[in-house]
Order: C-alpha cells, then sequence, then structure tokens
C-alpha cells in the first residue's frame, strides 16, 4: 500500500502533471492526494494525465475561485469505494479494503490558515473519526500547522496553534508516522521559512494491518511543498521466480497475432531547436548510394535508401542525447536536494537560491 501526499501548488502546468505522474509510477502509487489543485473541473479532465492510465478513480473537492482544491485517485481494483464526504479543508473517501474486506477511511486534508477556521476543521474530523471507530483510517495532507516549535525555521511559532492540533490527533486516537529524508516538508522560495506542514496519521487498527508502515519526503521540484510517500516497509526476498505453465503453449499455438511490422519512427518538432541535429541530417543524407553495386538502384531506391540512413543516424543521436539530457536531469536533482538540504540548516544566500530557481527552469 502506498500513498502519496503532495499540495502541488496547482496542476494547470503540464511539467507539474507530467512530474506528478512520474512519481506516481515511480513509486506504483495505491492511492494519490493532491492538495491545491487550483483548478475547476479536474475531475474527468486532467485526473488521467496525473495517474497516467485508465485503471483508476477519483475524487475532487472543487476549489473555491483559483484557490484550493483536493483530489483523491487511486486503484480501485484495490479499494471499494461506499462513500464520499467532503467539506471546508478535507475530503474523505470510505469503503471497503478487496482483499481483507476490512473498512478503510483515507482523509485528504488541506487546512486553512485561519486559526477558528482550522479548529472547527479538527473538530469536525475528530467527530467522524470516532464516530466510526472499527474503520481503519489513514489521515494525510497539509496541516497548515506545526506541532513544535522544532518543527519549523525562520517564522514565529505559535504555541495554542500546536495545541490545537495536539489536542485533535490525542482526541482522533492517531498514530503519527515520523517522516525520514529532511527536516520540513515547505520551503519559501527564499529558502529563510521551513515548516513541517505534511504529514501522515493512522488509526491504531490501520497499525495493526500494516505494521511496517514508514514515510518518507521526497525531492521538493515543482513545489515549495515536498511530495510525502507512506509504504509498507517489508522484508525484500529478491524478485518472484518465473513460472511457466504448460496452457501457455496452447494459447501460442492456438493463437494467432497480426504482425504490424516495426514500430513507425517519430519525429518531434521540439528536436529541430538542437543546432547539431543538422549536421547529423547532413551526415545521414551524404551517403554515396550511386556507385559500384549501387548504381543499378533506381532515383527512387536511392532516395529511399539515404532517407533510411538518415533516420538510423537521427535514431542513433536521440540514444546519445536522451543519456546525456537522462544524466543532468539526476545532475539537477542532486544539487537541488543538496541546495534546499543546507537551507534547512542556514538561510542560503540569495546567488545560491538563484541558482535553484534557474535549474528548476532547466527541468521544465
Amino acid at each position: 500500500m502506498n500513498i502519496m501526499s503532495l499540495n502541488c501548488r496547482g496542476v494547470g502546468c503540464e511539467v507539474k502533471r507530467d512530474w506528478i505522474k512520474s512519481l506516481k509510477i515511480k513509486n506504483q502509487l495505491f492511492l494519490l492526494g493532491i492538495q491545491e489543485t487550483k483548478f475547476v473541473g479536474f475531475k474527468g479532465c486532467l485526473d488521467k494525465a496525473v495517474w497516467g492510465s485508465n485503471m483508476f478513480q477519483c475524487e475532487v473537492r472543487e476549489p473555491t475561485g483559483f484557490s484550493g482544491g483536493i483530489a483523491t485517485i487511486w486503484n480501485p481494483d484495490q479499494f471499494k469505494l461506499s462513500q464520499s464526504i467532503s467539506d471546508q479543508g478535507f475530503l474523505i473517501i470510505k469503503g471497503e479494503w478487496s482483499a481483507s474486506k476490512a473498512s478503510y477511511g483515507f482523509v485528504n486534508m488541506y487546512a486553512p490558515n485561519d486559526p477558528v477556521r482550522r479548529k472547527t476543521l479538527w473538530k469536525k474530523l475528530e467527530r467522524i473519526i470516532n464516530d466510526d471507530n472499527s474503520t481503519r483510517w489513514i489521515v494525510f495532507g497539509d496541516f497548515n500547522a506545526v506541532r513544535f516549535p522544532s518543527e519549523g525555521m525562520g517564522s514565529q511559532f505559535c504555541q495554542l496553534t500546536a495545541i490545537h492540533l495536539n489536542n485533535f490527533i490525542s482526541k482522533a486516537d492517531l498514530i503519527y508516522i515520523q517522516l525520514g529524508g529532511r527536516r520540513f516538508t515547505y520551503m519559501s522560495s527564499d529558502g529563510s521559512k521551513h515548516s513541517k506542514l505534511d504529514r501522515f496519521m493512522v488509526t491504531h487498527n490501520t497499525i495493526i494491518d500494516w505494521p511496517h508502515l514508514k514515510a518518507n519526503m521526497l525531492s521538493r521540484l515543482h513545489s515549495d511543498h515536498c511530495p510525502i510517500l507512506l509504504t509498507t516497509s517489508m522484508a525484500d526476498f529478491g524478485p518472484s521466480p518465473f513460472r511457466f505453465f504448460n496452457s501457455w503453449l496452447d494459447i501460442l499455438l492456438t493463437t494467432s497475432m497480426a504482425d504490424f511490422g516495426p514500430s513507425p519512427f517519430r519525429f518531434f518538432n521540439s528536436w529541430l531547436d538542437d543546432e547539431t541535429l543538422d549536421s547529423i541530417v547532413k551526415e545521414g543524407w551524404a551517403v554515396d548510394l550511386c556507385s559500384g553495386f549501387f548504381t543499378s538502384f533506381s532515383p527512387l531506391s536511392v532516395v529511399a535508401g539515404k532517407l533510411k540512413n538518415t533516420k538510423e543516424k537521427i535514431k542513433l543521436w536521440r540514444k546519445i542525447k536522451s543519456e546525456d539530457e537522462r544524466r543532468r536531469i539526476e545532475e539537477i536533482i542532486s544539487i537541488v536536494n543538496e541546495i534546499d538540504l543546507k537551507a534547512e540548516e542556514k538561510t542560503p544566500p540569495t546567488a545560491v537560491m538563484m541558482e535553484r530557481k534557474e535549474l528548476i527552469k532547466e527541468l521544465t
């Protein structure tokens, strides 16, 4: 059971949607909780673009204007929805865990900044959770509050806000899953303010079902919040053994598979922006097919040969370029992570944060 929560600060940007989708695929998510979608009509419009496949269900709480918005997307093979509840600051999906038939409730939260409305939110959720104590509850999202002075840096600690949050955790009988990876989930654009605003909490019966839960903060690339990931940490016994069944031979012998030939060659207009492509095309086209054995070829055959050679040159060029791009992306992520981790100890110079901003732009 892998769950990721992210305050993404809007999903209208394609780069950000691709980033979220890559995280979903890489971490093999069962459920994805997004806060601050800032997009009216996310369900049925952008949900598939974020999830990356057709196998999903989605529930949303629409934003007010261009602020807020909550979305929860999940794999329906693992969880069968029976009820959806939403109110200011939260979206709940309740249903049955397919494998065990147990009742589960997932609370995706984007708590208000206003302390009065935030306290009201805690009271509502406390009542909902306590009125259904047979359900396994998993609470996650942006709580917009810290619990202790150590969970913030560069901003004033509000003791009353912390008391209200800690009272909610206590009265709802929730267990906080300690986050690893770094100290804070939020960082301001200039790197001067840090807070641990995002978190996972579960009820005791959830821990009984999943005793090896752990949570980690992932790289903060296209948002000022880190994605946080909840996983079940189990022993790794290596890959499952490969099993071959004789019945498969019957399928192979009786099923006729259509042969559609090799995959078509795809050319992207964005490649034209690369200055090195011109020389690659010239090199591919310059192959001499008009001498020796090839003199008997028709002019059309010569052109076809040149096109084929050019195509192979471009494919090799793209393979090399793709590998260079992959290494550069890894390098950028490493530098950004290093800047973020150092910023958690000391406010970085303006020049360093400008460098970070330019590196993130390079990823787009």
